[in-house]
């Protein structure tokens, strides 16, 4: 009995062993560690190595290759450059604007809003597209203390950055130039500063020929003999950089190329006396340019087609609807019957349609629009622009208007005129009725004794502020029952009329001064 337990004991024993060994067997294995992914940078740790630095962009890479290329233009100094403040702002420079934005930063990645470059009439040019949708549409960033990458296009490509000091490369800033820079320059011709000898350059005789032309938002471009090109420029305190001509070089001769050289070995600039001095070619040089007669400011009104062999001139209807204003020495904006043009005389056929309102019924605006298609060259001399086509064959004349602008101008009503027969009726008393603008628009006045205020905008335009009895005076009376019927407004150089009578007639204002 006693051995029977012992040995039920027995048995009892090596089954709880049995049993504590297969449940250690059974004990699942601890699961292979896998690797705790690592947080995005905070932004403290962010704070120390991507804010308050300059980055400049050096490259534009693809993931899948490798590749990596230069950004065009590579420029200098703070040419695509990026600042990331610490009041959420973020600051910089495309190829030649100042561009500006907001920012967050979200784990590894840049939430960027209203990035764009500051001036409203920017254009982009060159991988300045790239550049502002690479930061605009990021997708995430790495960053060290040297250099950033911010990825786009899904995480395919990245603009590469690295940290810019101040006066690495030089600290030009392809911004806004100084006030009296912003105009055209005409180069007269190539000086050597020791002795002070001057090769001469006879630049007046092909209109445009060898300019230099800075405009007020900073942009800059020029004119060899035959080809236009576009300027990457800084500038600060009188030193200036010139790292690259965009443009066609075809056709050009030795002047030509000579020009060019020096322009991209500019080292700071002067103007002595109104002429403006670039040196080049470690200041042992400069070129001297003159600022000739300026467009800027300047209006335009057309005389008509002309032939070039017999002189011949064919007017364009309607009179004063083919206006221009020139806003820069090369640009502006002018007005075609209903449409809107602009005008860019960088850039042949140099005449444009801005908008597209179906007016070439009236008169002769489907002509016109035709002819500003195949405009092929100008030139401008004195009051007279001419634009030329079909083989400088015929020519499109304008004559300067004058007055340039209505703000500050006076007017005397000279009376009523026929538009059918052109007979001129004056109105009396003759020195009763004038008008003086305060603006491109509004005008003050008198017509015999009372107040008149004068709005271009909406017709009928005039309006009686007094009511003084001066009906009897004069052709008062008849006065005040045309103004109430205007039904539009032309102004051509000295002459502003007003029509009335379905048309048929109009009163009529010359200039008197400014």
């Amino acid at each position: 009995m006693i051995k029977m337990k012992a040995k039920f004991i027995l048995w009892i024993s090596v089954l709880c062993l049995i049993v504590a060994g297969c449940s250690k067997e059974r004990e699942p294995k601890p699961p292979t560690p896998v690797p705790t992914p690592i947080p995005p940078t905070s932004r403290d740790s962010i704070s120390t190595v991507l804010f308050d630095k300059t980055w400049k962009l050096e490259g534009i890479g693809r993931v899948a290759n490798g590749v990596v290329r230069e950004p065009v233009p590579k420029g200098y100094g703070r040419c695509y450059t990026l600042t990331f403040r610490r009041d959420s702002f973020l600051t910089g420079f495309t190829s030649l604007y100042e561009m500006a934005g907001s920012f967050q930063i979200l784990g590894n990645r840049i939430e960027a809003e209203g990035v764009r470059q500051i001036y409203s009439d920017a254009v982009e040019l060159f991988d300045d597209r790239i550049f502002l949708d690479g930061i605009r549409r990021n997708t995430h960033f790495e960053v060290d203390a040297n250099q950033l990458k911010i990825y786009f296009e899904e995480g395919r490509e990245y603009l590469l950055f690295r940290v810019w000091r101040e006066g690495e490369n030089g600290d030009l800033s392809p911004g806004k130039k100084p006030d009296e820079l912003v105009k055209m320059w005409r180069l007269t011709g190539f000086v050597r500063v020791s002795d002070g000898s001057v090769t001469a350059v006879d630049s007046k005789s092909c209109g445009p020929c060898y300019t230099l032309t800075f405009r007020g938002d900073g942009t800059l471009s020029g004119r060899t003999s035959a080809n236009v090109f576009d300027v990457i420029c800084g500038e600060k305190d009188h030193r200036m950089q010139i790292s690259d001509l965009i443009g066609p070089n075809k056709g050009e001769q030795a002047a030509d190329r000579h020009y060019r050289k020096a322009l991209l070995g500019t080292v700071r600039w002067e103007i002595v006396r109104g002429q403006l001095r670039i040196y080049y070619d470690a200041g042992r040089y400069f070129m001297r340019f003159e600022a000739p007669p300026q467009l800027t400011g300047s209006r335009w009104i057309p005389v008509g087609i002309v032939n070039s062999a017999t002189g011949v001139v064919r007017s364009l209807a309607p009179e004063g609807g083919y206006w221009i204003r020139f806003t820069s020495p090369t640009k502006g904006n002018g007005h075609s019957v209903f449409n809107r043009t602009h005008i860019d005389l960088e850039h042949p056929p140099f005449i444009s349609r801005v908008t597209e309102v179906g007016d070439s019924h009236n008169g002769d605006a489907a002509l016109f629009y035709s002819i500003i298609k195949q405009l092929e060259s100008y030139t401008w001399e004195g009051d007279e622009l001419k634009f030329f086509f079909n083989n400088n064959r015929q020519y499109l004349l304008y004559k300067r208007s004058v007055p340039d602008q209505l703000t500050g101008s006076c007017w005397c009503l000279a009376g009523t005129v026929n538009v059918k027969t052109g007979v001129l009726r004056p109105i009396a008393p003759a020195d009763g009725y004038q008008l003086n603008f305060t603006s491109e628009t509004d005008a003050r006045g008198r017509a015999v004794e009372n107040a008149l205020r004068v709005d271009l905008i909406v017709p009928p335009y005039f309006h009686v502020e007094t009511k003084a009895n001066s009906e009897k005076i004069g052709d008062a009376a008849m006065f005040y029952s045309i103004i109430r019927s205007i039904e539009y407004y032309n102004w051509v150089g000295g002459e502003l009329k007003f029509y009335y009578n379905n048309s048929r007639d109009y009163l009529l204002y010359t200039y008197l001064k400014s």
